[in-house]
Parts: structure tokens; sequence; C-alpha cells
């Protein structure tokens, strides 16, 4: 974004700082400080986390942004006893419980682990290079499955002491980095060809009135289970710092990172956010930069996190070039139903200066849950909008990406529609979920350069070239008997026009995606 931004901004934050200032929970006691490490996104627990807290429980957890800390999630199991509980809630509870017992019992005062051992592996299965049903690829010959299944496997060490917690863990994914046979839309991340790179490695800490991050993970600002338009988990983690400072119901989240180079420029990311919360209520506004230098480290003023990087986005002296984009979130709770949105400016051209104006460039998501008709279903409903020159600029090496991966969503230039209705049977660990999508996708896409400017200006906001419609009738599904082990899958039929892009081209399609994976924590030794 360059040139303008929504001016209720201020008021807004003012407006949440006094509500905070006055508000009781910010005279609450406090919890003993310790350190704890973080559940890493792509474990299994975020589905049981994510169907607790939507039905009012774990309300101490943030909704609007992941990972969680074990120890945080542990503090909010202490309230709960599985015993009182309908299924499916038991089942989950029982779950965490067992993975989350060295926190447990950290918190009752009993020796807990001081080191452990971890280890994962398992297997991606699809119909498609790429692992999105919707958009599939179609560059193999009908009937020829090729090569369609990929490893993936990691080993790591971890320790906690006080106020400290340390992990590091090497990762190995064939699907990242199978060239041609693997990800159509990313770039491999390299390493050895056998224990590869880190992949969740970091030191934290925790103090009085937040905690302090150095390191790789896995991000993902967002209502809980959508997915993040500004910060997500979709890039291969990339070094950075960040920490998160609050008291009472006021809460900011602040990250710097060091992004891959780009024609010879050195690229970073920097992102904030402002959280008002309560039990059943959280809001965000909150601003990032990808920014390129063709010279020395990261701007020392976007390390400061309580910059306003749109009053500072374009003064001077000005020695790089960024891309901003505005971002807010929001997270509602009412009864047994739920209500999030996330909305995201990226461009609006409001001064063109004596030519037409550029398309405005925005995404946003809105969605639905509800759970209140009984204790075995739940409905769903979201809406997804991405325009077709989100997170690119004329520039290039600000594209909103990590190795060709998106930092926020992974694709630019369509819309969905999901519903989906979750039943879960009397079988412990079990989830299905008969769905019905429809998307429409343009021929935009983040990875390509901005065409020249009269054709840019002419563009249409979203949907350019032909417009592809697929309309889809999936069965999603979850299965998660222990907590080592589970099995999900997205399968269905696509009926599609203007396939692949081309006018008056159609066709009916399978197309899914399964996934299985174990996961093994070892704690070792014993800490008082």
């Amino acid at each position: 974004m360059t040139r303008s931004c929504p001016r209720l901004v201020i008021p807004v934050v003012a407006a949440l700082l006094v509500e905070a200032a006055v508000s009781p929970a910010a005279a609450a006691a406090q919890n003993p400080v310790q350190g704890s490490r973080y559940l890493a996104l792509n474990g299994w627990a975020y589905e049981a986390i994510e169907n607790l807290r939507i039905r009012g429980f774990l309300s101490n957890l943030d909704p609007l942004a992941q990972p969680y800390r074990r120890l945080d999630v542990a503090r909010g199991l202490q309230r709960l006893d599985s015993d009182t509980l309908f299924q499916p809630l038991a089942h989950w509870v029982a779950l965490l419980r067992q993975e989350l017992r060295p926190e447990l019992d950290r918190l009752a005062g009993r020796d807990s682990a001081l080191w452990g051992l971890q280890a994962l592996a398992g297997v991606t299965g699809s119909t498609s290079r790429r692992l999105d049903p919707l958009l599939p690829l179609r560059e193999d010959e009908p009937g020829r499955l090729a090569n369609r299944t990929w490893a993936y496997y990691g080993e790591g060490v971890w320790a906690e002491a006080d106020r400290f917690a340390i992990e590091t863990r090497l990762f190995h994914d064939l699907y990242q980095e199978a060239g041609n046979l693997g990800d159509p839309d990313g770039t491999d991340p390299g390493g050895i060809t056998v224990l590869n790179r880190t992949d969740n490695a970091y030191v934290a800490t925790a103090f009085s009135l937040g905690t302090l991050f150095l390191g790789r993970m896995r991000r993902n600002w967002a209502p809980l289970g959508g997915q993040g338009l500004m910060i997500s988990d979709v890039a291969t983690p990339y070094p950075h710092i960040g920490f998160e400072i609050g008291s009472g119901r006021l809460t900011g989240r602040f990250l710097a990172g060091e992004l891959e180079p780009l024609q010879e420029q050195k690229r970073y990311i920097v992102a904030h956010y402002l959280v008002y919360r309560t039990q059943n209520l959280a809001a965000s506004i909150g601003e990032a930069k990808v920014y390129a230098m063709s010279q020395g480290g990261p701007g020392l003023r976007y390390l400061n996190p309580f910059e306003l990087l749109y009053f500072d986005h374009d003064a001077k002296p000005q020695d790089f070039i960024g891309n901003l984009v505005l971002d807010a979130q929001l997270w509602y709770r009412r009864d047994g139903s739920v209500f999030f949105g996330e909305f995201l400016l990226d461009d609006i051209d409001t001064a063109p200066m004596g030519r037409d104006p550029e398309p405005l460039t925005y995404a946003f998501a809105v969605g639905a849950r509800f759970t209140s008709l009984a204790p075995w279903v739940e409905l769903g409903v979201e809406y997804k909008q991405v325009s077709a020159f989100a997170y690119r600029t004329p520039s290039a090496v600000d594209v909103w990406s990590y190795l060709d991966r998106g930092l926020g969503d992974n694709f630019s230039d369509y819309d969905r529609l999901t519903l989906g209705a979750s039943l879960f049977p009397s079988v412990p660990g079990l989830r299905i979920t008969p769905t019905f999508q429809l998307q429409r996708k343009g021929e935009g896409n983040f990875r390509n350069p901005v065409p020249a400017e009269p054709i840019h200006l002419a563009s249409p906001a979203i949907f350019l070239g032909v417009k592809e419609t697929t309309v889809r009738l999936g069965l999603r599904g979850r299965y998660q008997p222990v907590r080592h082990a589970f099995l999900e899958w997205d399968t269905g039929e696509n009926f599609v026009r203007n396939a692949d892009h081309k006018e008056g081209e159609s066709l009916t399609e399978f197309s899914g995606v399964a996934r299985l994976g174990v996961a093994l924590e070892l704690p070792r030794g014993r800490l008082r």
C-alpha cells in the first residue's frame, strides 16, 4: 500500500487504550512467569484446540494468533474435567492432557520434564501436484497418476528451565524438495539431502507482561481455524524475532524477519498488531511491510515495535523499496455461534495525479460456525476473496512471498465460498465433513510481474482474463484415535467451466488430497 489509509485507525486505537486502562482484568492476579515451548502449527493439536475454543472453553487463548505456548494451553485445560464433558469434547480434552502432561505437572507443582526428544513422520498423497483440490494441475495425461505421494519426517530436541525454552528440529519434506515433481508454487529451500534443514528452531523467554522469541517457526495470525491474509503458515519458516507484550485486555504483537534476496536486493518483513480481547471477543488492527535494500541490514526504525509504519512509510530518507499493507481482524462468540473475519488493504489509489486510478488491491475473509444444534454436529460457512493484484507491486522485489510461497494467502485473483457440516459419530476421534464449494478464479498471480501501466490501469480489480468457475462436492474428514497418529483427507468431484482459463472448455474431475502422520514426544530429564 502506498497512498492512503482509513483515518479511523487513530481514534480506534485511542478508544482501545482507554478501555484497557480501566478494565478490571488489568488488575487480575498474574500467573507465575515460566518459559514454555510452542505447539508447532503442523502438529495435530490445533483441531482439538479450535473445537474447544469455539465452544467456550480455553478462553485464555487468543483466537487471532497461533501458535500457542504449551503452558498456556495447559492453563486452560486445568479448568476442565473431561469426565463431565460430552463426546467429542471429552476425547479432545483427554488427548490434549496426555500431550501436555509435563506442563500440567509443572503447573501443579510436581516434577516436570527438563528436556526431551521428538520425532515425526508421515506421507502426503494427492491427485495433483498442487495440494489444493480446488486448484489442481492438469498437466498429466488422463488416467495417469505419476508420482503423487511425498514423505516427510523430522527429529528434534528441546529443553526448558525457569523462564527459558529452546527447541531445534531438522525437517525433511519431499514435497518441497522434489523439483518439478513437487510443489509447483514454491522454491526448494535447499539443505542437506538426508537431514535437510532446521524447521522449528528457536530460543524463547517469558517475562511478567509477555514473551520474547528468536528463531524459525511457523506463525498464523488469523481467526482460529482460518489462514492469515497478512501473516500465515503457508511459507517455509523464515528467521525472525518477535514478542508479545500486554496487560489486561490489550496486547501488542510484533515480528521482524529476514526473507530471501531478489534481484540482488536484501529483503525483510516487519509486522505488528494491536489486539483487544475479552472472553468472547477479539479484535485487532495491524500493519506489515515487506521491504528491500540494496545494501546493509534491516532498517533500524523497523525494529522498533511501536513504529507506525503507515505514517513513516514515505518518510525521508528513503533507501528502500517497500510494500505496506493494513489489516483488521474480528472474532466474536455468542452462545453456540462464532463469527469471524479479516480484511487486508494492500493499495487504494486515491490521488492518481492526472491518470486513471490503479485497481483496488485487497483481500478479505468472513465466516461463521454454529455448534448449538447438537453435540455431534457443527455447521460452517466461509467466504474469501483476494484481488487480482494483491501482494505485488511494479517493483517486484517486495512481493508478499518467501521462496515463492505466500507470506499471507498462497494465491490471488479468486473468490471461494465454502459450506460444510461436520459430523462427529460415536467413534472417538472421527470427524466427517460433507462440503459444498464454489470458486471463481482469474488469471492473476502475484508471482508474475505487474503488467505495464496502460494495461495495469485498465485492468479490473479481480478476475483477469478468462474466469474459471468450479463447483465442488466434497467429503473432508479426520481420524485421530490417539495423540500419536492421525489421518486426514479432502476428496470430491469438481465441475469446472472454462477449465484452465480456456473459453468454453468444461470438464468433470475427481480431486483429492490425504495425509497420514505420526508424532512422538519423549520427555527425559526432570526438573523440580
